[in-house]
C-alpha cells in the first residue's frame, strides 16, 4: 500500500498575483488536491511576508472546509505562543461543529516571523518558554476536561480536534514524544535533524489519551512535472523564489542573475541546503525519491509541499504525484 500523502500550503503570492488572488486561488488548489486523493492539507501560520498569504490559519480552514467536501482540513500550524489556549479551543471547537471530523490542528513554537513580528504581536524574545504547558491546556479543553471548575471552552469543550506537534529540531521531536502526540517533522526546511529525529521520537513516544503509539509526518518540498528538464527548472525557480524572501525586508529587487550569483555562492549553496529534502521530476521519478524518504524514515505519512511558478504548476505537480501513488497501488493489489 502506497504510504498516506498530504498537502501543506504556504499560499504561496507569485510575483504577477495580489495575496487576495492567492487566496482565492487557494481554493482551487485544494480542491484540486481532494479530486486527487490526498488525506488532507494543512496551512501555515507566517507573518510579514510579501510572498505568503497564509497568516491566518483558521480563517483559510473555514473558506477551504466550506468548498471542499471530505478532505481534512488543518493547521501546519496554530504558532501556540502568539495564542491563548482557551481562543485556540474555541475556534478549532467552531470549526469542527461546522467540519465534525475533517479538522486537524498542528501547533508549533515559533513567531511565524521576525523580531519585528515578535513585537507587533506583543510578544518578548525574553518570555518563558510555556509551550509544553500551553499544549497541555488545549488538549484539556479540546477533551472536555474543564480548565477552572466547571468553566468550558464553548464550543471546543469534548470535539476532541486531534492535536499535531510540529517540529524542525530533536528538541522538537523530544515534545512530541514527552506529550503522546502525532510528530510533524518540517524536513522540507530542516532536513539535518531529521534521521535523528524520528528515531527519538520513536523510541521515547509515551502514549497518550489521543495517542497509543507513535505517528510520524514527514514533511517534503515537491516538484513533479511532465518532465525531467520542467522540474528541474521548477527547482531553480523555487530557489530563486526562496532567495528573493531574504532580501524581501531590504526591499531589494534582484535580477535572476544576481539571485543565481548569490546561490553559486559559499553562502548561497549553504542557504540551498536546507531545501535539500526535494523531490524533482517526473512523477515516477517522485514517486520513488518519496518512497526512498518514507523507507528511511519509517514516517507513516507525507506531507508534500507542492512547489512550481504558478498555480497550474503546483496543481500538475500534486496531480502527477498521486496519479502515481494510484498506478502503484493497482500494480500491488495485482500482485497481491
Amino acid at each position: 500500500m502506497p504510504i498516506a500523502m498530504s498537502v501543506l500550503d504556504y499560499v504561496p503570492v507569485p510575483e504577477d498575483r495580489s495575496p487576495a488572488e492567492a487566496l482565492r486561488d487557494a481554493i482551487s488548489f485544494a480542491r484540486a488536491a481532494e479530486e486527487a486523493g490526498y488525506l488532507r492539507i494543512w496551512y501555515t501560520e507566517h507573518h510579514g511576508q510579501s510572498r505568503v498569504a497564509a497568516s491566518s490559519p483558521p480563517v483559510l480552514i473555514a473558506e477551504v472546509a466550506s468548498r471542499t467536501d471530505h478532505i481534512r482540513v488543518g493547521a501546519g500550524g496554530v504558532m501556540l505562543p502568539n495564542h491563548p489556549p482557551f481562543i485556540v479551543a474555541e475556534q478549532f471547537g467552531t470549526l469542527e461543529a461546522f467540519h465534525p471530523g475533517r479538522i486537524d490542528l498542528g501547533v508549533g513554537r515559533a513567531p511565524g516571523g521576525d523580531a519585528q513580528t515578535l513585537r507587533l504581536l506583543r510578544r518578548s524574545s525574553t518570555a518563558p518558554d510555556r509551550f509544553h504547558e500551553d499544549v497541555g491546556e488545549l488538549r484539556d479543553l479540546l477533551s472536555g476536561s474543564p480548565l477552572v471548575g466547571d468553566f468550558r471552552a464553548i464550543p471546543g469543550f469534548g470535539s476532541l480536534v486531534p492535536i499535531h506537534v510540529l517540529g524542525s529540531s530533536i528538541h522538537g521531536a523530544q515534545r512530541a514524544a514527552e506529550l503522546g502526540t502525532p510528530l510533524v517533522f518540517a524536513a522540507h526546511f530542516a532536513p539535518h535533524a531529521l534521521d535523528q529525529a524520528a528515531s527519538l521520537y520513536r523510541a521515547r513516544f509515551q502514549p497518550s489519551q489521543q495517542q497509543a503509539k507513535p505517528y510520524l509526518t514527514v514533511t517534503a518540498n515537491v516538484l513533479a512535472a511532465a518532465d525531467s528538464a520542467t522540474g528541474a527548472a521548477h527547482h531553480r525557480q523555487m530557489l530563486r523564489t526562496e532567495t528573493r524572501k531574504l532580501f524581501d525586508r531590504a526591499n531589494t529587487r534582484l535580477t535572476d542573475s544576481q539571485v543565481d550569483a548569490y546561490l553559486n555562492s559559499p553562502d548561497g549553496r549553504t542557504a540551498a541546503e536546507i531545501f535539500h529534502i526535494t523531490a524533482i521530476g517526473t512523477g515516477p521519478e517522485v514517486r520513488r525519491q518519496l518512497a526512498e524518504l518514507a523507507e528511511r524514515t519509517h514516517a507513516d505519512e507525507l506531507m508534500l509541499v507542492h512547489q512550481g511558478p504558478t498555480l497550474a504548476d503546483r496543481i500538475a505537480s500534486l496531480r502527477l504525484t498521486a496519479q502515481n501513488a494510484s498506478d502503484d497501488l493497482a500494480a500491488n493489489n495485482s500482485d497481491s
